[in-house]
């Protein structure tokens, strides 16, 4: 049975820290492909924030381009309404019906699990895969959370989306935070740029 780890995000913009945690999922599990999809109207984010879903679509493909267990998937943008990520699960496993899915997170999310929509139904529709964020985001997780995780070992990743748009802002340097294709995109597009 094919098994699917799907890593969620707002994707704004996605930085070499995803794909990072992407290839470690591949290397330290028995994932046999991940699949990146992008939130289109996240509840716990302020829209006025995120660039427009076809921009982070855009450099989220030139991101993975290449990448033979890397896949994206707009789901979510098709489905429309707020991106609950119960709902999103409940169509991918309509689409890969036959495959195990795993979702993969932070363990900050893993730790604020109890605030999202259905968490008792997430708990029966998943497995998590967890990367670290916090070392002191264990201690915050209910244990009906941790009982269905497996948690990687790997070091914290500092690259955030959040300081890329902040050096983009002012024009500074992002290369080595981001892919070469998707600096280029940013640099092309004028994203992120003070008005």
């Amino acid at each position: 049975m094919t098994k699917l780890g799907i890593f969620g995000g707002t994707f704004n913009p996605i930085h070499h820290g995803h794909l990072f945690i992407a290839k470690t999922v591949l290397e330290k599990t028995d994932i046999d492909q991940v699949i990146f999809v992008p939130s289109a109207n996240p509840p716990h984010k302020p829209i006025q924030n995120i660039i427009s879903f076809e921009h982070r679509w855009n450099m989220l493909n030139l991101a993975i381009s290449g990448h033979p267990h890397f896949v994206s998937n707009d789901i979510e943008q098709k489905l429309g309404g707020i991106s609950y990520t119960v709902k999103t699960l409940d169509a991918l496993r309509n689409k890969y019906a036959g495959s195990e899915i795993y979702l993969i997170v932070g363990s900050d999310s893993l730790a604020a699990l109890q605030t999202w929509k259905d968490p008792e139904r997430l708990i029966g529709m998943t497995q998590f895969i967890v990367f670290p964020r916090s070392y002191t985001d264990a201690a915050r997780t209910e244990k009906r959370f941790l009982d269905k995780s497996v948690f990687l070992e790997v070091p914290l990743v500092s690259i955030s989306s959040s300081d890329i748009r902040t050096r983009a802002a002012h024009g500074e340097f992002i290369g080595g935070m981001v892919p070469e294709k998707v600096e280029k995109y940013i640099t092309e597009n004028r994203l992120y740029l003070l008005t």
